[in-house]
């Protein structure tokens, strides 16, 4: 006598699942392909079940600063450079670091102008500084003393100017002028030159921290006599320079927003700072001191200056003026880096009669220097 067999209700076709008109309560189908097997489940509202497969996802929960979110997840997948895993066991912590900037700074240097420029109207005259020094960052362009700024940022625009008069009675001063689109910025007074004192030669330098949220702002720098009688007072030739340094350096590619953080109360406004840039008389060899910072050094004698280390930090600024008749040297300090703005070279620098150069400390121990009469 054959043995009875049970068949449940079934189907071989591959993802066939029964609908609830086709299973009773207690009554189970199986899918023999895909080796399933299901029941009819009534919580209030019928629904087919598959035996044996979960309810609900086990994946991954994921958490924003340690909070959970509600999402879930088998696989996550995170994309870009500055993604970072650590942990150990079940845990992991995925960082992601925003993109960054060059930490270089881009800088151009001009000199000129390439004849001599007559200062002795009222009125001002735009400066024809435009003979590159190096190779300029490519970001910047000059057009006869007019710079473009060619990205957004901040920027460093500094000026200055060596005048001189060897003919006639000459009195003189001066006022040199920086403007952004043909706006001004500010301006600075000063200059002395006084023939029958035996003075016949000075300078004028301006500085000025620029800003613009475009590419096509430019720069540019304007001269005037404001005082004096001058039967021939001009500028130098190829010793007058505008130097400009983006200080926020190459923009990357822009990394994720962070949460807004609380806004701090509003400091107390400080004190105006002075229009001129005072004087630091020195004779001999000198050495750098942090209250130099924001001043101009007059080296009258002979003797170094020297740049010690751990002195100034990012921001300081110092110019220096040769007033002899022999070079000086520029003196980088022990741990101290001193580089040449647009090149890589670092090291001593030389300082020719009636130079005049700019310093600028931009980190811990590092420095960039530019003028006229610097090599």
């Amino acid at each position: 006598m054959a043995v009875p067999s049970i068949r449940l209700r079934r189907s071989s076709t591959n993802g066939a699942v029964p609908t609830t008109s086709q299973l009773a309560l207690g009554e189970v189908a199986i899918n023999t392909y895909d080796g399933k097997v299901f029941i009819k489940k009534d919580d209030g509202s019928e629904s087919i079940v598959e035996v044996g497969a979960s309810s609900s996802n086990s994946g991954v929960t994921v958490q924003d600063e340690g909070s959970p979110l509600s999402t879930t997840a088998t696989t996550l997948n995170f994309v870009g450079d500055g993604v970072v895993a650590s942990g150990t066991g079940t845990t992991k912590t995925i960082t992601i670091n925003g993109g960054g900037g060059s930490s270089s700074l881009a800088t151009a240097i001009y000199t000129g102008p390439s004849s001599s420029q007559t200062v002795d109207s009222s009125s001002y005259i735009d400066l024809d500084i435009d003979t590159a020094e190096g190779t300029p960052d490519a970001i910047f362009s000059n057009s006869n003393g007019t710079v473009t700024l060619g990205a957004s940022g901040t920027y460093l625009a500094m000026c200055t100017c060596v005048l001189d008069s060897t003919t006639g009675t000459s009195r003189w001063t001066g006022e040199l002028e920086v403007r952004q689109n043909s706006t001004t910025l500010g301006s600075v007074q000063g200059g002395y030159i006084r023939n029958a004192d035996g003075s016949t030669e000075t300078y004028i330098t301006l500085s000025r921290i620029v800003t613009t949220t475009t590419s096509t702002d430019t720069i540019n720098f304007r001269i005037r006599k404001i005082g004096g009688r001058t039967p021939s007072v001009g500028l130098v030739q190829d010793l007058c320079t505008i130097q400009i340094i983006r200080l926020d350096g190459i923009p990357g590619i822009q990394g994720p927003a962070g949460n807004d953080g609380a806004d701090g109360n509003d400091g107390t406004d400080g004190e105006d700072g002075p229009s001129d840039i005072p004087q630091n008389l020195e004779v001999g060899n000198y050495t750098l001191t942090s209250s130099d910072n924001g001043k101009h050094i007059k080296a009258s004698g002979t003797g170094a200056i020297t740049i010690p280390s751990s002195v100034f930090s990012a921001g300081n600024a110092i110019t220096i003026f040769n007033d002899t008749t022999s070079d000086k040297t520029i003196t980088q300090g022990t741990s101290v880096t001193l580089r040449l703005a647009g090149t890589a070279t670092t090291g001593d620098r030389t300082l020719a009669t009636y130079g005049l150069c700019s310093l600028l400390c931009v980190s811990s121990n590092e420095f960039v220097i530019s003028g006229a009469g610097l090599t």
